[in-house]
């Protein structure tokens, strides 16, 4: 998503979503909210402190040296980025398009890059052209396996569907959807995936 920008998020289906975030930093800094968030915390006698901390104020006292959000004025408001949803279309790599970016990249994987230019040693055209901090590659499969992979920078895999098999350090760790796992940097590891349709495996490493 493009910095500097107000958003939200609303499960519109009938089913439990997941929304799995990526920050771009080790410091996402103090959240900004939009002033009706604040007043409404009020009226129901919570309150957000100055350091993200969320307390109710019928049992709790405003600790020392903490003091309440207050809403933000119209003019600071004005600084805020305002997209239209044309110009966010190319922050957007919608799912059912995403053979068209596929990299074969042998034993049955193909790798989609969504964000930044590598995995591993190789570079690849990203989907979207963003500077995150961080890459963010997709590995498509049914049956297959990477082998010998190091990152040497902070690494996590996330199934997003299937089941996938890591081999580190003889140990043989399963991945099932929704699972995720942080490698050890600096540690040769190996993927491997045997299932009977497609399986995707998120891959987010430090750039």
């Amino acid at each position: 998503m493009p910095t500097n920008m107000f958003r939200a998020f609303e499960n519109v289906g009938k089913e439990e979503g997941l929304i799995f975030v990526v920050l771009g930093d080790d410091d996402p800094g103090i959240i900004t909210w939009v002033p009706d968030v604040l007043r409404k915390a009020k009226e129901t006698g919570m309150a957000l402190l100055d350091d993200n901390s969320l307390i109710d104020l019928s049992t709790n006292k405003i600790p020392e040296g903490k003091k309440i959000l207050e809403p933000i004025s119209s003019d600071e408001i004005k600084k805020f980025d305002n997209y239209k949803l044309n110009n966010l279309k190319k922050f957007v790599s919608k799912f059912e398009n995403r053979s068209i970016y596929e990299n074969n990249i042998g034993n049955g994987i193909d790798l989609i890059q969504i964000l930044g230019k590598q995995f591993v040693d190789k570079s690849f055209t990203p989907v979207i052209d963003q500077n995150t901090g961080f890459n963010l590659s997709i590995l498509k499969a049914k049956k297959g396996s990477l082998k010998d992979l190091i990152f040497n920078k902070p690494t996590i895999l996330f199934s997003q569907k299937g089941l996938w098999n890591i081999e580190i350090q003889n140990s043989n760790i399963k991945l099932n959807s929704k699972d995720t796992f942080s490698i050890p940097i600096d540690t040769k590891f190996n993927i491997s995936i045997d299932e009977n349709e497609d399986a995707y495996l998120n891959c987010v490493s430090k750039i």
